[in-house]
């Protein structure tokens, strides 16, 4: 009996190995300290918003190419004023692709403003980062870019800052959902 509980502690011990330590990740040359002294996240984040996508989807994007992409959404939520930035804002969801946008209206036509990705979205980011995804690839890829501070890890990564850029939400070392976006104001 001694020996069944040894056996089944070794394998529970096994099966619960440790997230990998982002601290380990920082590259030599890097500006960055372990407390994001010196870095430019905001900035970092602002120039992801204009180049990072998550397959042919970016910031930005009209409702007319988003729908020529997707087709129209399964739900649409109503049409709000947000009194954080006087905006309208309308969530569209394409649950079956484990998608969810915020759609602003400027100009009197929709466009994309954030992403939400999760299962089942077989969409990657421009470095190769998808839903399933280890935190180790996240890490590397994104390594220079990750915001030590504003990361709740081996919760979530913050690559820029929340005010603009790329949050990975994580489960069991996994990227679990893909946010692009500001999430604050």
């Amino acid at each position: 009996m001694c020996i069944a509980l040894l056996t089944l502690c070794l394998i529970n011990n096994e099966s619960k190995a440790e997230p990998p330590n982002i601290t380990q990740l920082r590259p030599a040359t890097s500006a960055q300290d372990v407390s994001g002294a010196g870095t430019d996240f905001s900035a970092i984040g602002w120039d992801l918003l204009k180049t990072e996508s998550l397959g042919p989807l970016r910031i930005g994007l009209s409702s007319s190419e988003t729908v020529a992409l997707l087709g129209s959404p399964e739900t649409k939520s109503p049409k709000r004023v947000w009194p954080a930035d006087a905006q309208e804002h309308q969530q569209w969801a394409y649950n079956k692709a484990g998608l969810l946008f915020d759609m602003v209206t400027e100009a009197d036509e929709q466009r994309i403003a954030t992403i939400k990705a999760s299962g089942p979205c077989k969409f990657k980011t421009k470095r190769g980062v998808g839903v399933g995804t280890d935190a180790q690839t996240v890490m590397s890829a994104y390594k220079a870019e990750i915001n030590l501070p504003e990361s709740d890890y081996p919760q979530s990564l913050v690559v820029g800052s929340v005010y603009g850029g790329l949050i990975f939400s994580l489960k069991d070392g996994q990227v679990s959902s893909i946010f692009l976006g500001a999430a604050a104001e």
